[in-house]
């Protein structure tokens, strides 16, 4: 009976042994797989949101810029100094500066600064020109109301926000209009 069993003992190469080291090493690839690609999903995640804070402090400096052209009296400002840009003017606001744009938020808002960006926003506004009367189907301000014989005068206000980085940058423009 001893000598049936050393028998089979001298018949076994290690087989169990190869196959699960081979089982192991393709469960290691597959879990570092996995974390590298959790690690770039989280990455991409970090970055929307990044580019999200910037959308949205570019968008709260846009409507600060619309609201500034609500409190004009006159155009007379628009000279291409502190972000006001006349019809001539090159609006270029490389630097984003206070000498070429207007700093987020005004004095008539009520909104304070924002807490969750790396630099608060800022806008310029051009004078865009003037729609005279009624001309063309400008209904800028009267949406489904009849058009006004009053001239309005249109400003293109352009917003920079910044997210939590200062590499995710938004720029927003948009054409608002008042009648003056």
């Amino acid at each position: 009976m001893n000598r049936y069993v050393n028998s089979n003992r001298q018949k076994q190469h290690g087989a169990v042994l190869v196959v699960s080291l081979l089982i192991l090493l393709i469960m290691s690839i597959i879990g570092i797989s996995s974390m590298q690609n959790t690690v770039l999903e989280e990455r991409m995640a970090g970055n929307m949101k990044d580019r999200n804070m910037a959308l949205e402090a570019a968008e709260a400096a846009l409507r600060d810029g619309e609201a500034y052209i609500d409190t004009l009296v006159t155009t007379g400002g628009f000279n291409g100094t502190n972000g006001l840009y006349g019809l001539t003017d090159d609006e270029d606001a490389s630097t984003w500066s206070s000498t070429d744009s207007k700093a987020y938020p005004q004095t008539y808002t009520s909104a304070g600064n924002l807490s969750y960006v790396n630099s608060q926003p800022r806008f310029i506004v051009k004078l865009a020109g003037t729609i005279a009367g009624a001309q063309g189907a400008k209904n800028i301000g009267g949406y489904g109301k009849g058009l006004s014989a009053k001239d309005t005068t249109a400003f293109e206000v352009t917003a920079r926000g910044v997210g939590i980085s200062p590499s995710s940058e938004v720029r927003l423009r948009t054409v608002y209009g008042r009648k003056m």
